[in-house]
């Protein structure tokens, strides 16, 4: 429980500090006004990086658990449900592949098991060498910390997926459909910001990247029309949000002017800064 707990959040604040920044740039100009509300927000969620515990120090937390679990496969004792598949993905070799979730799904634990066996085997190499094993690990603690997000991906996918099977049959054919939309557009996102990795430790190629590229275009289109559906359906409340941008009305360029109205500069329909300064030299003989 410590272990998943410490890199879910490490990978959830990093995913949300991009998703906010994200939105601020698909907003142009206006993301970066303070009625926007992006650079509060942005300040906020970037700060959970760090409080609650530093997230690499939290991933590291992880690896600590991941490299007892690779020992314990070698050594053959019965594995925990978040690191089993370390023993079926090593030991079922590859798989071809599929324009499905279950194949996004063994590739990312392909790659989780291939990372962490990569980053104990080169602390075990270094330890070898006479380093003392402190050491060892703060040498391989960049591989350490990539195998737990790459561990902590693999996981967030597969329970996504587990818990869509579950309930598919007891929601309507419409929502189901785009509930399963949604799972492969995140599935088929993390899998395509692990392209090297899948070409690193799967049998992909740059034609399956391809057809990955193309399915997250396909979703994009498909789920589109639903988009504004989706974001609403959380139900965040205007005085929540407290941006001229998001409000229920979708009057962003009325809220706006009302906002700047507030500025103190704009209290004159010109500033006096004009009469004074600006028109005397703009009439000027220079």
């Amino acid at each position: 429980m410590h272990a998943i707990a410490c890199c879910l959040k490490a990978v959830s604040t990093a995913d949300a500090a991009v998703g906010v920044e994200t939105c601020r740039l698909a907003c142009g100009g206006h993301g970066y006004m303070t009625c926007s509300n992006f650079p509060a927000t942005y300040g906020l969620v970037t700060a959970m990086c760090t409080y609650e515990g530093e997230n690499t120090v939290l991933l590291l937390q992880t690896a600590r658990f991941l490299m007892k679990a690779w020992q314990n496969r070698g050594d053959g004792e019965k594995m925990t449900p978040t690191v089993r598949y370390l023993q079926t993905t090593t030991n079922n070799g590859h798989k071809p592949f599929e324009k499905s979730i279950n194949w996004i799904i063994w590739a990312l634990e392909k790659v989780a098991a291939s990372k962490i066996e990569l980053a104990w085997r080169h602390m075990d190499e270094r330890i070898r060498r006479g380093i003392s094993s402190e050491d060892a690990w703060n040498e391989t603690s960049i591989e350490l910390a990539a195998a737990a997000e790459a561990h902590c991906r693999a996981f967030v996918v597969n329970t996504y997926y587990t818990m869509m099977k579950k309930i598919e049959t007891t929601v309507s054919e419409s929502l189901r459909t785009v509930l399963l939309q949604l799972l492969d557009l995140y599935g088929v996102h993390i899998a395509l910001r692990c392209t090297g990795d899948l070409l690193r430790f799967t049998n992909t190629t740059g034609k399956d990247i391809e057809e990955l590229q193309f399915w997250l275009e396909n979703l994009l289109a498909l789920i589109r029309p639903n988009a504004v559906g989706i974001v609403d359906s959380f139900d965040i409340r205007d005085e929540v949000l407290s941006s001229a941008l998001g409000a229920y009305d979708g009057n962003v360029y009325e809220r706006l002017f009302e906002e700047a109205s507030k500025s103190p500069l704009n209290i004159e329909p010109v500033n006096k800064s004009f009469g004074l300064y600006l028109k005397p030299f703009l009439k000027s003989n220079l």
